[in-house]
């Protein structure tokens, strides 16, 4: 038998955030609410939702992605020459305390849908309240975690590799491309950082 219990989880900037409307975004959540009595629970039922995670943990399973997003992210990988060096980041930086891997929800993407694993992947600690402390895309290698350096001098000192821009959120203002070993190591390193203030 398995119980799981649904949380609600917003993602967004904190003027996105502040511009909700909290009654609208209440109701929509008792509209989706739903009660279970324990006498409607089943001891005895085949759990699907068990053995499908469980398959996800198979020898080939790409290390931290729930099984939904298992053949994307396996698509996307096998267009990586460093892809194998992408799965070890994965696994290493899945296998931190309350840390998970996510696809997104796309924009105005109806109740209920899926998450997409076919464009970049949330690396993030589960009940933070800052979002993702990494994104990730499979298919260049390229992580994105949520740091944004004073100078080049203290990035470059963690990751020489790394580069600073300007064009996404300020959280998130440092890149670097896992394309072998060394790039991987700094890759880690700041993934950590970026965890450990998340």
């Amino acid at each position: 038998m398995k119980i799981r219990a649904i949380a609600f989880e917003f993602e967004g900037t904190p003027v996105e955030l502040a511009d909700t409307n909290i009654d609208t975004l209440l109701e929509r959540l008792s509209e989706w609410a739903v009660h279970v009595r324990i006498s409607d629970i089943d001891p005895d039922a085949d759990d699907a939702a068990a053995e499908a995670e469980a398959a996800a943990e198979g020898p080939d399973a790409i290390p931290g992605v729930p099984l939904d997003g298992q053949a994307a992210v396996r698509a996307q990988l096998d267009q990586n020459a460093a892809g194998d060096l992408f799965e070890e980041f994965l696994a290493e930086t899945s296998s931190w305390p309350s840390a998970s891997v996510i696809g997104i929800k796309p924009r105005r993407s109806p109740a209920g849908a899926p998450l997409d694993y076919t464009r970049y992947l949330r690396v993030r600690k589960v009940g933070s309240p800052k979002g993702a402390f990494a994104y990730a895309t499979p298919s260049s290698g390229l992580v994105e975690p949520r740091l944004n350096f004073g100078t080049d001098a203290e990035l470059h000192a963690i990751a020489p590799q790394a580069w600073r821009h300007d064009k996404s959120h300020e959280a998130y203002r440092v890149n670097i491309e896992i394309v072998d070993r060394a790039t991987l190591e700094q890759a880690i390193a700041l993934a950590r950082l970026a965890y450990d203030r998340t």
